[in-house]
């Protein structure tokens, strides 16, 4: 019985681990890194419209799209979330997005700046 026993839960244990998911990166939003003009989350997999705000003159820059939060009735767990909000930068509306992927500007085509997704091989 007992080895029947350990047989089991020695397969559920497997089981369980085959259909672990690979971790994201700072998935909880705890690591920033911080420019002159803006906050952004670490890992190197997330990515928000915060660069272009480095294509701008510093004389009337806008609020940045995605802020780091720490007010205790916004965040969920831990000490951070991401706040975001939309804000008017060269004329048209950027919306605060946080994804994983790239951020790569594009002045002719800024809403084409979004590269999404980051491919995983596990």
């Amino acid at each position: 019985m007992k080895k029947n026993l350990h047989l089991i839960v020695c397969s559920l244990l497997m089981a369980a681990n085959s259909f672990a998911q690979p971790s994201i990166p700072n998935m909880g939003l705890e690591q920033w890194t911080a420019s002159a003009r803006y906050d952004t989350p670490s890992g190197g997999i997330w990515a928000t419209p915060n660069p272009t705000l480095d294509a701008l003159p510093a004389i009337g820059l806008p609020e940045a799209p995605v802020k780091k939060e720490s007010a205790a009735a916004n965040v969920h767990r831990g000490s951070f979330a991401a706040k975001l909000k939309t804000v008017t930068i060269f004329g048209l509306k950027a919306s605060g997005t946080i994804y994983t992927g790239a951020f790569v500007f594009n002045s002719t085509n800024p809403t084409a700046s979004a590269k999404l997704g980051v491919p995983f091989t596990d």
